[in-house]
């Protein structure tokens, strides 16, 4: 599954048609639109195909599976992560990224490794990695040059500066 890329978090339902509100930073739905999509929740998976979509916010958007056509069968997928291969995504410039591509990455504070990134909350203000090491969750507001030293790609490595206490 190393070809496949979280694009967004299931977050509700949206009217009774089954139509899905999703948080995702992705901006290229359009391109994807009857491409397949792997819609998977902690010990279940589904791939499903995208009729289309709709923006609400700039990190907010409303999709509609041609598979889901009713509201019960949506409410199952609360939750679930969007994935999709990776060749559907746009390229981008070498010194551009996306933030779901730093999920998995190992994260170190000082040289000191703190966890891996699990996820990544949007908020208003910033995103905010969620960073888990065993039971242990850390929430790290994605700020660079403030809590952000150093992003290494090649590493899949994460260099962090934390405030006291944020541990």
């Amino acid at each position: 599954m190393n070809d496949m890329i979280n694009i967004g978090v299931i977050k509700g339902t949206h009217h009774l048609q089954g139509a899905l509100k999703v948080n995702t930073g992705f901006l290229h739905f359009d391109k994807i639109i009857n491409e397949k999509v792997l819609v998977e929740l902690t010990n279940n998976a589904k791939i499903l195909t995208i009729k289309n979509f709709k923006k609400m916010t700039d990190k907010k958007y409303v999709l509609s599976f041609l598979e889901i056509d009713n509201i019960q069968s949506a409410k199952e997928l609360i939750g679930a992560s969007i994935k999709i291969r990776k060749e559907l995504i746009p390229k981008i410039d070498k010194d551009e990224y996306y933030t779901e591509d730093l999920i998995s990455f190992k994260v170190y504070n000082e040289d000191e490794y703190i966890g891996d990134i699990v996820d990544i909350m949007e908020t208003a203000a910033h995103d905010i990695l969620v960073v888990q090491e065993n039971k242990k969750e850390i929430l790290i507001p994605f700020i660079e040059d403030v809590f952000i030293n150093e992003i290494d790609f090649d590493n899949q490595k994460i260099y962090v500066n934390l405030l006291e206490g944020m541990i």
